[in-house]
């Protein structure tokens, strides 16, 4: 097979693994459906926001019906909030207060109809500092190119006549550059502190890369002494490949409500 058959594939192993960790992670929208009154209803509840403005909560519901939300600090023992949810056209909206950078909120909104009340999904909400463009798509961009020329490199230490040597360099740039340095100012411009990661924290993100780039160090330095690197090339892309598939931001930054009780 020429060798623009073998990056497809591997643009597709790399397209699989972003769209999966990001629509399994903790922060993408919780979508909800329900049955009432003889109609299917659907929708999604917000995982992230912005921490410098409040938390909109809309849901679509018949004008006939009510709602009313619930929420607290999480984690916390801090009591319940509830708030009656207030019509805007075809929506009903709530609106929880925002929370400093890596403050989750638990909140909950229940239907009212006639007698009934059906309670929707709970969801951990997380809010976060605002990144600056030139910051997050750098991230981005050197993030998935990485994840690209390792699986191509992978593929070609497979190959009888594939030679992985020079993607293993880059792969190994790439994530340095994409994960370590434009990665520690998204974190710090999110949620206040560079780096969470082992063995100041326990953020599965910042340790994802960590583990990535230990994982490459092994092909680079049989690379760069000119020995064979072709097995361990196969071990760092598979472990790649799988440590991508984690959920984005699972086990992320967490505001310490304690403090500010």
């Amino acid at each position: 097979m020429k060798n623009t058959v073998w990056w497809i594939v591997a643009v597709l192993l790399t397209l699989i693994s972003v769209i999966y960790q990001r629509k399994t992670g903790p922060t993408y929208p919780l979508k909800y459906e329900i049955r009432l009154e003889g109609q299917t209803w659907s929708g999604k509840l917000l995982r992230s926001h912005s921490s410098t403005s409040d938390l909109a909560v809309r849901i679509n519901f018949p004008k006939k019906m009510s709602a009313r939300i619930s929420w607290k600090e999480y984690p916390s023992d801090r009591a319940w909030k509830t708030i009656e949810m207030e019509r805007e056209g075809a929506f009903l909206v709530g609106t929880i207060p925002r929370q400093p950078a890596a403050g989750k909120v638990h909140y909950y909104v229940e239907i009212l109809s006639g007698d009934a009340t059906i309670r929707l999904p709970d969801v951990i909400a997380r809010f976060k500092g605002d990144v600056p463009a030139i910051v997050l798509i750098p991230h981005i961009i050197l993030m998935f190119a990485g994840m690209l020329t390792s699986s191509k490199a992978g593929i070609d230490a497979l190959r009888n006549n594939g030679n992985p040597g020079r993607l293993t360099v880059i792969t190994f740039l790439l994530l340095v550059t994409g994960g370590l340095g434009f990665g520690c100012i998204v974190q710090y411009y999110a949620f206040g502190q560079p780096w969470t990661g082992w063995p100041v924290g326990y953020d599965l993100t910042d340790n994802k890369v960590a583990v990535a780039l230990i994982a490459w160090l092994v092909p680079l330095g049989l690379h760069l002494s000119r020995k064979e690197p072709r097995y361990s090339v196969i071990v760092a892309s598979v472990f790649t490949l799988l440590i991508f598939l984690i959920p984005h931001s699972l086990m992320g930054s967490e505001y310490n409500y304690s403090d500010s009780n």
